[in-house]
């Protein structure tokens, strides 16, 4: 079974990891240890027809409600991750869920997909959880091209990473628990909707990952989040919707008076963010 179609419009979407020296690769889009590049490959969208199956799946992805916790940093991610294939990993998912001949819906993939993400940050294995493994011959850590693990099943479906709009980081926990998941940058859309207040959610966005994960570098911090707005799976309409129902924009895309009222506390407490973006996008050479 093909994976082309449904690739071919869903670019690459990075998922964080933990290094001190790595950069991207500007003509591989690899991460690797060495000297700082400022070219970053972020692939383009073109979209274009073909397997019926995968065109579903999609829609109905964009149909599931956003359901916690993001990835930890770790250097064997960017293993993992230098040779993880996005197309490869959904051709093998889709081939096992359909091992049998049987035709199913897009909807049971779905849930399936939903089962293991959603456990994979609990403590308890249910049953069902290791029937799905040993189904999908999902692993805790691999780093070949056909390993399917639980960090490549949260990149390629993070929407069903929960993530809610309660306070949780900085001081007197004012910055909502979204906002520290690596994840919630593709919940940014793609597409600018009010300037300044997409400019707001992402300076809030960094801050918060640079507090939750201070031993990697804000330079990579944004460098990963345009690869997560550009290669998100949702549409912008979803992106806007889950922003409007956690509070963050108004149906209008303006800022709500409880987003002011947060990005207004980070800039008081954590005055030198919005130079030090600033600073990361001269050495990153764009702006998100």
């Amino acid at each position: 079974m093909s994976a082309q179609s449904l690739w071919d419009s869903l670019p690459l979407r990075m998922s964080s990891f933990h290094s001190k020296n790595c950069t991207a690769n500007s003509d591989d889009g690899r991460i690797h240890p060495g000297p700082r590049r400022h070219v970053v490959n972020t692939g383009s969208h073109s979209h274009s027809s073909g397997n019926p199956f995968l065109t579903a799946v999609r829609l109905a992805l964009n149909e599931c409600g956003l359901i916690n916790e993001c990835d930890t940093y770790d250097e064997s991610l960017i293993a993992e991750y230098n040779n993880f294939d996005p197309e490869r990993s959904l051709e093998l998912l889709l081939e096992r869920f359909s091992d049998g001949g049987a035709v199913q819906s897009p909807t049971a993939f779905i849930d399936e997909m939903k089962t293991l993400v959603s456990w994979s940050n609990e403590g308890l294995k249910p049953e069902e959880v290791i029937h799905l493994e040993k189904k999908y011959g999902i692993q805790e850590l691999g780093t070949n091209k056909n390993s399917l693990t639980y960090s490549r099943l949260r990149f390629l479906f993070p929407n069903f990473i929960g993530l809610t709009s309660d306070g949780v980081y900085g001081e007197n926990k004012f910055i909502p628990q979204m906002f520290g998941a690596p994840e919630f940058g593709g919940l940014i859309p793609s597409v600018c909707f009010t300037r300044v207040c997409r400019d707001e959610i992402i300076a809030v966005h960094l801050c918060c990952l640079r507090l939750v994960y201070p031993q990697t570098s804000l330079k990579l911090h944004h460098l990963f989040l345009k690869k997560r707005i550009d290669g998100g799976l949702l549409s912008d309409e979803k992106r806007r919707r889950f922003l409007s129902g956690r509070e963050i924009i108004k149906p209008d895309g303006k800022p709500t008076e409880k987003f002011r009222r947060v990005h207004a506390t980070m800039c008081r407490l954590y005055s030198d963010i919005i130079a030090e973006i600033k600073q990361v996008e001269q050495m990153n050479g764009f702006t998100l």
